[in-house]
């Protein structure tokens, strides 16, 4: 099995909200990612650095809420500490602000990968874009992902080069990657919802 891990600790400075409390369809994004991880993912950890604003949902969801332990340095610290909480080797880390997140199809994708031992399965775009948001990392990441961070080198192309990486090019389904940054891209995604 895999641990299903929700990224909800970004600033959401541009959206003007907490982005993972916006709701679509009648729930919060945190409800909406909890609710495609489940059928293929146990436990479910939810990463954030604001537990006051989660902890009703954290609580309804009975899922495991955690903190960054090296904070301030984005999703990747948030990364770093869902791998050092998961049972499981691997996890299958989403932003929740992706609506159209399809972890099972992901998974399915990457499943020969993982037997293989990849540190980690990475989608790419085709305009070349890493999509480190809706990835999946084996816990042997963790110590470099942490050296990175300590040395604040965030690029996710230096994690790529420095583990056992496999890039898998997605055409066929680019939408899986659509991020909800400002109130317009809530609204675009609340109108295909």
């Amino acid at each position: 099995m895999i641990t299903g891990v929700i990224l909800a600790g970004g600033l959401s400075k541009r959206m003007g909200q907490d982005k993972g409390l916006l709701e679509l369809n009648g729930v919060t994004m945190v409800e909406h990612i909890h609710e495609k991880l489940l059928p293929v993912a146990n436990p479910i950890i939810l990463v954030t650095n604001r537990p006051e604003s989660y902890h009703k949902v954290a609580q309804t969801l009975a899922v495991q809420m955690i903190e960054d332990e090296i904070p301030q340095l984005g999703p990747l610290s948030g990364i770093h500490a869902a791998l050092g909480k998961s049972g499981n080797p691997y996890i299958m880390a989403i932003a929740c602000d992706m609506p159209y997140a399809d972890p099972a199809w992901f998974i399915a994708k990457a499943q020969d990968f993982m037997h293989e031992g990849y540190q980690l399965i990475i989608g790419q775009t085709t305009d070349g874009r890493l999509q480190p948001l809706h990835a999946i990392y084996h816990k042997d990441s963790r110590e470099t992902i942490e050296r990175l961070l300590l040395a604040q080198d965030l690029k996710i192309s230096n994690l790529v080069n420095q583990v056992k990486a496999k890039i898998i090019p997605l055409e066929e389904r680019q939408d899986i990657f659509y991020n909800m940054n400002t109130p317009e891209d809530y609204r675009t995604a609340k109108g295909k919802a």
